[in-house]
């Protein structure tokens, strides 16, 4: 359940994610969600939130966030760290698929939910075992 809290807020919002409780994820957004992935590509709204968390589960079924650091302005919070999981390929994990990158993500807090949700990470490390994987194939 959201609190007031904005830090908490996004604290429950990452603990939903590392569980990857989709309908936990999606009950922590406001109806206008927006997120932004590290490359600049945008999903708005809960139901397309929701189907884009189902698939990222399914291609990342480890997917975890673990965080160093929280900073919080008002509504606005600032969460750094690392990413980290393994690529599934047609639902078979391979721990040479096993990857971990630092990270950050930006959340802005509305009415005891996520409203804006930013993704900052170097993806290089990731894009070079799904670039394997498909050469694979």
């Amino acid at each position: 359940m959201a609190t007031n809290n904005p830090r908490d807020t996004v604290l429950e919002f990452i603990e939903a994610i590392n569980e990857r409780s989709v309908e936990r994820i999606v009950g922590l957004m406001t109806e206008d969600h927006v997120f932004t992935d590290s490359c600049g590509g945008q999903g708005k709204g809960r139901p397309h939130m929701r189907e884009g968390w189902k698939e990222y589960f399914r291609m990342m079924p480890e997917y975890k966030i673990d965080i160093d650091k929280v900073v919080a302005e008002g509504n606005l919070v600032m969460a750094i760290g690392k990413a980290s999981g393994v690529y599934s390929v047609d639902g078979k994990i391979s721990e040479e698929n096993r990857w971990s990158i630092p990270a950050a993500w930006y959340g802005v807090v509305s009415e005891g939910l996520v409203s804006e949700w930013r993704v900052f990470c170097d993806l290089k490390p990731l894009y070079r075992i799904i670039d394997r994987c498909e050469q694979e194939k």
